[in-house]
């Protein structure tokens, strides 16, 4: 009422270019002390540089649009305190306008929450009945903070967040009490990558009833881990000793020890890039298909490496994690196989001829698949190999003579389909643990409703590079935006406080040089 009040009242001061209380109360039919006051308000904050817009009724909705969005993305993505907020507000001069104080922050934070909860109530109300013809390619994990757990349950090809909790312990009966309600919601489980424990291995076997594979993230992590470190270490311990000792014989020998250092950090970095290029199931040089077997055997091959330089080296592996990468192996490779049985399954339901059958597998499949490989990509040492099979790939698929008779866009999304099924690891689970392991150490904490927050955040706002959001890729349909189901349900802003002294107000000017 009072904002409404204070646009009407400036509008017509505005346009018949008069502050006479008298006239503007008769023309709005306001109560002339009623003007006054408001006069006086509009007056206490012409200073600011922006005055002119704010007061008019979209700069007044532009304002609430600018609070919306810094406690949505500072306060609820970021859990910054609402004194920071306050703070940054009132520097733009917003407190002038709406009331920005720490109370008034938590008050709209609270209220934004619960509407973010309302939202994805409503969506999942919609979208669900969706899933019954849905397969999961699952990933699982957790993430350990001081007083608690927080169970991540994804699927890995749209990125959507099925459940997420906080719990005490990470039992098997505690994550079947996690996630059992959401098994029927889906078609059924196609497979489940982690880390490789004893309870997540139970969790696939016992409650999914699906295939577990072990996740290559996790499997070059215990190799790294064990020997990333000490070769920087000793490296710079022998060369501190080099710069000390004069006896050429004692120095020759450094020397010598700093290069086998050298050379087995080189070697090590060449084995990790030969698992990453080797688990796939196209072979990267032939661009041939792989199978199970051959990749076990380069990936056996490898830790025999990696054990050989550990021994070189002289490098400590006291919580053997060289032996925990040995025995992830078995369960690394089997997706390859398992892949290649969906693909020629999937195209049973297409009944095309053999030739056909086999130029999609081997031309047209490849070539998408490794076009996803290198957007994926960020490894600078990675991509130059990728870029490489895809040239190849490529150039197959121009060649090939069935390509031009089949050339349906029906073929390219099944390609694209079939490639995104193919998950090696659980890096988007992992990454979920990394946001919600820097939110929690702002040292505000994580509470239950916070997280169920951020999860509905995560499934319906942030959005990848083709734009879009992981609920969008999972049930193939669009849904609602949050940001305008926030900006359209928040009505109630509350008012700047009464002081008796002036507002103080310190704008932030930009000065613009010319080039």
């Amino acid at each position: 009422m009072i904002k409404e009040q204070l646009v009407k009242i400036y509008h017509t001061a505005e346009k018949i270019k008069t502050k006479s209380v008298a006239k503007i109360s008769a023309l709005l039919a306001i109560h002339r002390d009623t003007v006054k006051r408001r006069l006086k308000t509009l007056q206490s904050r012409q200073h600011h540089p922006c005055a002119a817009v704010f007061e008019t009724q979209p700069g007044q909705q532009w304002i609430q649009l600018l609070v919306i969005l810094a406690i949505f993305y500072f306060g609820i993505k970021s859990n910054i305190g609402s004194a920071v907020i306050s703070e940054f507000l009132t520097m733009l001069g917003v407190g002038l306008y709406l009331g920005v104080s720490t109370g008034s922050i938590k008050r709209i934070e609270q209220h934004i929450d619960k509407l973010i909860t309302q939202f994805g109530h409503n969506q999942n109300a919609v979208l669900l009945p969706l899933a019954k013809d849905i397969e999961i390619h699952a990933g699982a994990d957790e993430t350990f903070f001081e007083q608690h757990n927080v169970l991540v349950f994804m699927d890995l090809v749209s990125g959507f967040i099925i459940k997420e909790e906080i719990k005490q312990k990470r039992t098997l009966s505690v994550w079947k009490e996690t996630v059992l309600a959401c098994t029927t919601y889906f078609k059924s489980f196609k497979s489940l990558i982690s880390d490789g424990s004893r309870v997540l291995k139970g969790l696939s076997r016992k409650v999914l009833h699906t295939i577990h594979f072990a996740d290559l993230f996790h499997l070059l992590h215990y190799a790294s881990s064990v020997m990333r470190f000490q070769f920087s270490a000793k490296i710079k311990s022998i060369e501190k000793k080099m710069g000390k000792i004069t006896d050429n014989n004692t120095l020759t020998e450094l020397e010598k020890n700093r290069q086998c250092l050298v050379d087995g950090q080189n070697q090590f970095r060449q084995v990790l890039k030969d698992i990453s290029l080797s688990v796939h199931p196209f072979h990267i040089n032939s661009n041939a298909a792989a199978n199970s077997d051959e990749v076990e055997r380069m990936l056996i091959n490898s830790a025999d490496l990696l054990d050989e330089i550990k021994m070189n080296c002289q490098l400590s592996d006291k919580k053997k994690k060289l032996v925990t990468f040995r025995n992830q192996l078995k369960d690394a490779s089997p997706q390859i196989d398992q892949w290649w049985i969906w693909a020629k399954k999937s195209l049973t339901h297409y009944q095309t001829p053999n030739e056909v059958n086999k130029w999609l597998l081997h031309t047209l499949l490849p070539m998408v698949y490794w076009q996803q490989q290198l957007k994926k990509c960020r490894n600078k040492a990675l991509k130059p190999f990728y870029e490489k099979t895809l040239l190849l790939s490529t150039a197959h698929y121009n060649n090939h003579t069935l390509t031009k008779i089949n050339n349906n866009p029906q073929w390219l999304a099944w390609a694209e389909w079939m490639s995104s099924l193919f998950q090696r690891t659980t890096s988007a689970v992992e990454g979920r643990n990394g946001v919600l392991s820097l939110v929690s150490h702002f040292s505000r904490g994580l509470s239950k409703s916070r997280l169920s927050s951020l999860t509905i955040v995560h499934n319906f706002h942030i959005r990848r590079s083709d734009n879009t959001t992981a609920a969008q890729r999972l049930f193939k349909t669009n849904h609602d935006s949050l940001l305008e189901y926030l900006a359209e349900n928040i009505i109630d802003f509350p008012l700047p406080r009464a002081r008796k002294a002036v507002n103080y107000f310190e704008p932030l000017y930009l000065r613009i040089k010319s080039a």
